[in-house]
C-alpha cells in the first residue's frame, strides 16, 4: 500500500512539473531605464536618480508599474507613476524658479503620441512633492459654416479665427444635421488629453512647459490642430505667457 502511495505522488508531480516550470520561466524583473545626478535638496551634494520599471512579460514594451529611486549620502526616496511606454525621465530647471524639478512622460497606448502621461516632482519640507501641471481655464472651439474655427481662450477676449477649408470633406460631417440641415456654427472637440514639452530657452538651465490641446471634428475624429501655451512658474503659481493656434 505505502509503494502504491509513492508512485501515485511521484506521478503526480511528473505531471506537474512541467507547469512549474512555465510559471516561473514567464516572471519578469525590474529594469533600469534612465539615470540622473543632480542637488534636489539643496545640500550642495547630488542626489543619484534611477528610473525603473517592471515590463508586463520579457518581450512587452509596456511596463505595468514605473518609479524612480532617489538616493543621497543619507537617504533615499521613490516616486511611483504606474504603468506606461517609452518612459523618461528629465532634470528641468523652470523659469522663475530656484530648485530643479523631476519631469516625468510616457505613453498610455503605443502608437498614440496624445495619450500621455506627465508628472512633475521637487524636493520641498524634507519630501518629494508633486506639482500640479498647468491648464487653460477657459478654452471654447468652434466651426462656421463658411469653415472657419473660432477659438477662445477666455470668454471676455475676441476669439481666434483659422481658416479650416482644407478639412471640408471632414467638416461637413458635423456641419450638417441628421435631416442634412446646414448649421451657422457647431462646437469641435476639445480634447482633455493634453501633452506636454520641456522648452529649452537660450541658457541650457532655463526651461519653460509647453502644453498641448488638440482640437478635433468630434472625440474620435481628425485632429484640426493644437493651441499650444507657453507657460512659466513664479510663486508657486503658473503664468500664462503665450498662447496660440498651430495646424495640425
Amino acid at each position: 500500500m505505502l509503494k502504491l502511495f509513492c508512485v501515485t505522488v511521484s506521478t503526480i508531480l511528473l505531471f506537474l512539473s512541467p507547469l512549474i516550470t512555465l510559471s516561473a520561466s514567464t516572471e519578469t524583473t525590474e529594469v533600469k531605464l534612465d539615470t540622473e545626478k543632480v542637488d534636489l535638496t539643496g545640500n550642495n551634494e547630488d542626489e543619484h536618480l534611477t528610473l525603473k520599471g517592471m515590463p508586463l512579460s520579457d518581450d512587452s514594451r509596456y511596463y505595468q508599474d514605473l518609479w524612480v529611486d532617489i538616493i543621497n549620502n543619507e537617504e533615499q526616496w521613490s516616486i511611483r507613476y504606474g504603468g506606461g511606454y517609452e518612459p523618461t525621465i528629465k532634470i528641468v530647471h523652470l523659469k522663475g524658479t530656484m530648485a530643479p524639478h523631476i519631469y516625468f512622460k510616457a505613453q498610455l497606448t503605443e502608437d498614440d503620441h496624445y495619450q500621455m502621461t506627465h508628472h512633475l516632482h521637487r524636493f520641498k519640507d524634507g519630501k518629494m512633492s508633486r506639482i500640479s501641471l498647468p491648464q487653460l481655464d477657459y478654452l471654447n472651439a468652434s466651426i462656421t459654416k463658411q469653415y472657419e474655427a473660432l477659438i477662445q481662450t477666455s470668454p471676455t477676449e475676441n476669439a481666434i479665427k483659422v481658416d479650416l477649408s482644407n478639412y471640408k470633406e471632414q467638416l461637413n460631417t458635423i456641419l450638417f444635421d441628421i435631416k442634412n440641415e446646414e448649421k451657422d456654427k457647431v462646437p469641435l472637440w476639445v480634447d482633455d488629453n493634453i501633452a506636454y514639452n520641456i522648452i529649452v530657452l537660450g541658457n541650457q538651465d532655463d526651461h519653460v512647459l509647453e502644453s498641448i490641446i488638440p482640437i478635433k471634428t468630434t472625440k474620435t475624429g481628425t485632429v484640426l490642430g493644437n493651441i499650444r501655451t507657453l507657460w512659466e512658474r513664479k510663486e508657486n503659481q503658473w503664468i500664462n505667457v503665450h498662447t496660440q493656434w498651430e495646424k495640425s
